[in-house]
């Protein structure tokens, strides 16, 4: 790592590379650019500021490409922080070099597979009065129920990033995990300082993981599951770099905590993605809120990336009115006048909005599904988070709410996971009956039973927005809406008259979701 002493050896060197970076040649210019068309990045006061720092990640499929990418890093910039499992550079831009100049030279490389700002964010939280509350958030997430089946291991912990813990506070007394300070990379029992310094993150913590049975206040929706806090931020105001966000995330995962819970705003950054998929790679999750600014997010598509992003609902099942929504939000989950722990006292509580609370509910939601299944990929977490949804907006996977709103007894009770068809009796018989049924589906839901004489092959069905892997599929029966339990059943249909063996081929399926396994059988004259 470079010294600030090389400053000035720097800057000249930066200058000097004008025709190695394309010809962009580096002067003096305001904070926000240097006025030219090719603007990068804007600020967002208050939500995304500039730090004089910026993020790179060098391209990782050409070693050429790779190494001159590293070799321009190192010959022009002060290196910060390199964040290996992400192969990311965090670099200090010289004096008068803006964060638009040095992303355009480097893209203009050709060696970068992207370059961001090292963004100065913010808690995406919008204050209420912070009056006493009852917790609805529970009672629409069926969380009682969810908690007659279990309760969450406190060997399973949901990592806060955030603003840091009243670790005296009552509803943090058990399962609290040695906290970290990401922004001086010590821990807690080396030093590090992890008391909140803003209050954000005691009441984040508290919307996870706050302990419950105790008498006392509410509970979080993993209200004994293990938590750790990994303190962001050194500022009153909360905020922190994005660096900061994405190492804590990092750190968390490293050490076993399956869900890595961000509310902070800069989730549309490309390390975001990247570190996602570093996270889920070592076996976890990364939540982050999705924002409140209203706004409609249109890419990327939800399902092109491994982080979660989470929007915000109110007490009616409706969108918060500040909540984003769109395209690259995930699924949505409680964060309006959300009652829980605060910073003021070591008994004092708050209700508090924004999707801030909605992100570590469903990363608390999520951990609950890793301690409820011993040995489940991340994958299999994320597939059953998404699918155990409620769905509040159009029917199936819609562009405002993603998968609906998460729903702990739906993910408790495993519904999301794979559903099932029974065929009875096989072979069949023509002119004979045979009766279906389908269990483990969505409650509530529209499902049908298909089949096929033409055999295996990939054939979308408009009717239940759904991909059937048999071909030609015909409808048996009616489309029927599965009971509570997410259970339907056609009894004793008739089977057609055969002159010949004809095998056949059936498939159930649920609106906009799964399908079920393919069952091949025949029909007998």
């Amino acid at each position: 790592m470079r010294t600030s002493q090389t400053m000035t050896k720097v800057v000249v060197g930066m200058i000097a590379a004008a025709s190695l970076f394309g010809g962009t040649a580096f002067a003096s210019g305001n904070r926000s650019g240097s006025g030219a068309s090719d603007v990068l990045f804007v600020e967002q006061p208050g939500l995304l500021e500039f730090s004089g720092a910026m993020i790179v990640r060098p391209v990782q499929n050409d070693p050429a490409r790779n190494a001159a990418a590293r070799s321009l890093i190192l010959d022009n910039f002060i290196v910060k922080m390199y964040i290996d499992l992400n192969d990311e550079y965090v670099i200090q831009l010289p004096q008068g070099v803006t964060e638009n100049q040095a992303g355009a030279a480097l893209m203009a490389s050709g060696n970068f597979e992207y370059v961001q700002p090292d963004w100065i964010c913010y808690p995406q939280l919008t204050p209420n009065d912070p009056s006493r509350g009852a917790q609805w958030h529970h009672n629409r997430m069926e969380s009682y129920s969810g908690w007659d089946i279990h309760i969450g291991d406190p060997g399973t912990r949901v990592g806060i990033c955030d603003t840091g813990l009243r670790t005296t506070h009552e509803e943090f007394v058990l399962h609290r995990a040695t906290g970290y300070n990401a922004v001086r990379f010590q821990w807690e029992n080396q030093g590090g300082n992890v008391q909140d310094i803003n209050g954000h993150g005691t009441h984040t913590s508290g919307c996870a993981a706050a302990n419950g049975n105790n008498s006392r206040g509410g509970l979080g929706v993993g209200w004994s599951l293990g938590h750790r806090i990994l303190r962001v931020s050194e500022s009153s105001g909360g905020s922190a770099n994005f660096s900061t966000l994405t190492h804590a995330a990092l750190v968390a995962a490293q050490n076993g905590d399956k869900c890595s819970s961000v509310s902070y705003s800069g989730v549309t950054d490309p390390s975001v993605r990247t570190t996602a998929q570093s996270i889920r790679n070592l076996g976890g999750l990364l939540f982050w809120a999705a924002g409140n600014s209203g706004q409609n997010m249109g890419s990327p598509a939800r399902d092109n990336d491994a982080v979660i992003v989470v929007g915000a609902t109110n007490s009616g099942d409706g969108r918060a009115s500040f909540s984003n929504y769109g395209l690259y939000v995930d699924l949505f989950a409680p964060g309006d006048g959300i009652y829980s722990t605060y910073n003021s006292s070591n008994s004092s509580y708050a209700t508090l909005s924004g999707t801030s609370m909605a992100c570590p509910i469903a990363a608390g939601v999520a951990a609950m599904i890793y301690s409820n299944n011993p040995g489940i990929s991340s994958v299999e977490v994320e597939d059953l988070l998404k699918s155990s949804c409620t769905d509040i907006g159009a029917q199936g996977v819609d562009s405002i709410f993603g998968y609906g709103r998460v729903n702990l007894n739906n993910a408790m009770r495993g519904i999301g996971g794979p559903i099932t068809l029974t065929v009875s009796p096989t072979p069949l018989r023509g002119g004979g009956n045979v009766t279906f049924n389908i269990t483990d589906a969505v409650p509530n839901t529209q499902v049908a039973v298909y089949y096929s004489i033409r055999g295996l092959g990939s054939t979308f069905v408009p009717e239940l927005n759904v991909t059937l892997g048999i071909l030609n599929p015909i409808r048996a029966g009616a489309i029927k809406t599965s009971d509570g339990s997410g259970a339907a059943s056609w009894v004793n249909l008739p089977v057609p008259r055969v002159n010949r063996r004809i095998f056949v081929w059936f498939q159930g399926a649920e609106h906009s979701g799964r399908t079920t396994s393919i069952i091949d059988t025949w029909v007998d004259p």
